[in-house]
């Protein structure tokens, strides 16, 4: 099953309403209790989670006529909204989705790469520093804007970043 969203709100919520119902909430410490709650009684009824969208709700940007989603928060706020999939790596949550939301602060060399597409945000933080050894998944390459072939190149990415599959719509 392809949840939960492990999201924590971001305080320009209220810009983003459509987000409002779709996370627990602005504390991240709640957000990963439910989260993991909610995880257990998938696996309880016999299903397997897979908690999405790593690393975070990004803000959608312009960036020459593109449309790019960066996740631009200092250190701090950063580890507030990743919070909860750290959590879920250390319970070895079963597997995590790895969204489309370029993070500048921890990929510098490249500041607009999609996370699924960062060997930074993949295997760097998941695979070494978090040492997560679930089932990383890529959301939909088709539809990532950050890939410059999405239909053979963000696979292809997401696979060499370090994910082990890669969902293609």
């Amino acid at each position: 099953i392809l949840a939960p969203v492990l999201d924590v709100l971001p305080e320009d919520a209220a810009k983003r309403s459509n987000m409002t119902t779709r996370v627990f909430g602005p504390d991240q410490r709640l957000v990963a209790v439910m989260v993991l709650a909610y995880a257990d009684g998938i696996v309880e009824a016999g299903a397997i989670p897979v908690g999405k969208f790593y690393p975070g709700i990004g803000t959608p940007v312009d960036v020459d006529g593109q449309k790019f989603v960066t996740l631009d928060a200092d250190r701090g706020e950063l580890a507030k909204l990743m919070f909860p999939f750290n959590e879920a790596a250390n319970r070895s949550l079963a597997g995590i989705m790895v969204g489309h939301v370029a993070v500048p602060v921890l990929d510098r060399d490249n500041p607009r790469r999609s996370a699924a597409l960062s060997p930074v945000m993949v295997e760097k933080i998941l695979r070494q520093y978090w040492s997560y050894s679930g089932v990383i998944l890529a959301d939909d390459v088709a539809l990532n804007p950050m890939a410059d072939n999405p239909e053979q190149a963000g696979a292809v990415s997401a696979l060499l970043a370090g994910c082990d599959a890669a969902i293609y719509l």
